[in-house]
C-alpha cells in the first residue's frame, strides 16, 4: 500500500473528522500510517488527525467508556446480556460504536508500539502526547483513565528503545500536575506489587525443581536462606 504524503492524511483526517459514517474506511487508511515509522511526517501527522478523531468521537459520547462498558457488563442475567447483545447487533449506532472501539484499540495499541519500538524522537513525543490526551477522555469526562496511564508508564519503563525526548516531554509538561503525580506513584507501586508476585513465585518454582532433581531437599521454612544456611537447617531437622 502506498502510504499517502503528510498533506493527504491531513485532508483525509479532516474528512474522517467531518462525516465519520460516509469516510469511515479513512480511519483504517490512517491506521496504517502509524505502522510505516520510516514516513515519519506522514506517521506524525496520521497520529494527530487520528487522536483528534477518537477524542472528539469520546466527547460525542459515540464510543462508550470503560467505566460504562464494565456497569453494562455487570447488569442483569446472562440471558439478558445475550439479548441486548443480539439487540445491538441490529442496531446501526451500535454497530458503528462496536466498530469505533475497534478501531480505539488498534489505535491505542499501535501508538504504545511506537513507544517501545526503535523510532524516532518526533514519533514517540507524538505518540507520548496522544496517549496522554486519550488519558484524559476514555473513561468519561473529568476522569483520568488510570488502566491507560498504566499500560503507558509500562511501556516507558521497560522499553529499552525510549528517547530522551519522550521522557522530557512527560517530566516537563506531565508530572508537574498532581493528579498525573498521584497516577504515577500509584501505577509504579502496582508495578512493584506485581514484579514481586512474580519473582516470590519463581524463587518457590526454582527451589521446587532443585529438590526435584535431588539438589537439595525442598524446605518452605528454609525458603530465601543462602545455601549453605539452608543445608544445615535441613540437616539438624533431620536429627
Amino acid at each position: 500500500m502506498t502510504v499517502p504524503s503528510p498533506k493527504e492524511v491531513r485532508f483525509l483526517g479532516d474528512q474522517l473528522q467531518q462525516d465519520p459514517f460516509r469516510y469511515a474506511n479513512h480511519a483504517i487508511r490512517l491506521l496504517g500510517c502509524l505502522q510505516e515509522p520510516l514516513h515519519e511526517a506522514s506517521c506524525k501527522a496520521a497520529v494527530q488527525s487520528l487522536k483528534l478523531f477518537h477524542v472528539t468521537q469520546i466527547d460525542k459520547g459515540q464510543l462508550p467508556n470503560k467505566r460504562h462498558q464494565v456497569n453494562s457488563a455487570a447488569k442483569g442475567s446472562c440471558e439478558q446480556q445475550q439479548a441486548d447483545d443480539a439487540q445491538q447487533q441490529r442496531d446501526p449506532q451500535q454497530m458503528y460504536a462496536n466498530w469505533l472501539s475497534r478501531q480505539y484499540t488498534a489505535f491505542i495499541t499501535q501508538l504504545l508500539q511506537l513507544l517501545s519500538s526503535n523510532t524516532s524522537a518526533t514519533l514517540q513525543v507524538a505518540a507520548l502526547a496522544a496517549l496522554m490526551e486519550c488519558t484524559r477522555h476514555e473513561a468519561g469526562p473529568a476522569t483520568f483513565s488510570n488502566a491507560l496511564y498504566g499500560q503507558l508508564l509500562h511501556t516507558v519503563l521497560h522499553s529499552p528503545s525510549l528517547q530522551p525526548e519522550a521522557v522530557g516531554l512527560l517530566c516537563s509538561k506531565y508530572l508537574p500536575c498532581a493528579d498525573v503525580r498521584y497516577y504515577t506513584l500509584r501505577t509504579i507501586a502496582k508495578l512493584a506489587e506485581q514484579r514481586a508476585v512474580r519473582s516470590s513465585s519463581s524463587s518457590t518454582t526454582g527451589a521446587a525443581a532443585a529438590a526435584a532433581n535431588g539438589h537439595l531437599p525442598y524446605n518452605r521454612e528454609t525458603e530465601g536462606l543462602p545455601v549453605s544456611a539452608a543445608a544445615a537447617a535441613d540437616a539438624s531437622e533431620q536429627q
